[in-house]
């Protein structure tokens, strides 16, 4: 196994019979509804899965055979399981490299307990150290939050490219961009959470700083897999 795969094969197996549980988005939460799947033929769990932190996710449990409940069905989860781009210390984390997080934020919101699941490059001491702080936005507002995180300190917001895929930006599940901001991480981009959501046009941005309490991480290591919290 490599560490993405042990992270995601050990959060699976803290899923319990009657559990109802949220499965995230990515390449490491893949490993662990995989896992989810393999327990479910295995061993007959019963599971309520709320998948709808994106569509691809949605579309990999439908593939495995996963049976799915909608957001408008569940008002709580035992279990959320899912990847994170950075965590600090204090079990703050930076998320949205896949452009979910507003959903993912959701999920978080509704679960007693939240697994995060990473590999060691993901731990730093500042959010901000590598990645940046995705923000998601209405498009007609587009060029009012990319200044308006220029005047919180963002030394670039940039409007997320589609890439190779297709031409134009990136957009969300919701129909909306994301602007990459990148901040200086030896401020205090944590600190930043109500301030970039009380930009008019944003929808959610990628800052994870209010769920420690119900955050257990695993770091997934090629030999073992490092539970912090």
């Amino acid at each position: 196994m490599d560490a993405k795969e042990r992270a995601g094969e050990w959060a699976a197996s803290q899923v319990r019979d009657g559990m109802a549980v949220g499965l995230g988005t990515g390449s490491t939460a893949a490993f662990f509804i995989r896992g989810v799947a393999r327990r479910v033929r295995e061993e007959g769990l019963k599971l309520r899965l709320l998948a709808s932190s994106s569509y691809s996710t949605i579309l990999l449990a439908t593939e495995l055979g996963l049976p799915l409940a909608t957001l408008e069905q569940v008002d709580a989860l035992d279990l959320y399981a899912d990847g994170a781009d950075e965590f600090d210390p204090q079990k703050r984390l930076i998320k949205g490299r896949g452009a979910a997080m507003v959903r993912e934020k959701h999920l978080v919101h509704l679960s007693s307990r939240f697994l995060v699941l990473v590999d060691p490059s993901k731990r730093v001491e500042r959010l901000g150290t590598h990645f940046p702080v995705p923000v998601e936005c209405l498009p007609f507002s587009t060029g009012l939050v990319r200044a308006e995180l220029v005047k919180l300190g963002a030394r670039e917001a940039i409007v997320r490219p589609a890439g190779t895929s297709k031409d134009g930006p990136v957009v969300s599940d919701q129909g909306n961009f994301v602007i990459d901001a990148r901040f200086d991480a030896a401020g205090d981009v944590a600190g930043l959470d109500d301030a970039i959501n009380a930009i008019p046009g944003v929808v959610g941005h990628g800052l994870f700083t209010r769920y420690a309490d119900r955050v257990t991480v695993a770091v997934g290591h090629a030999d073992r897999v490092e539970i912090i919290g």
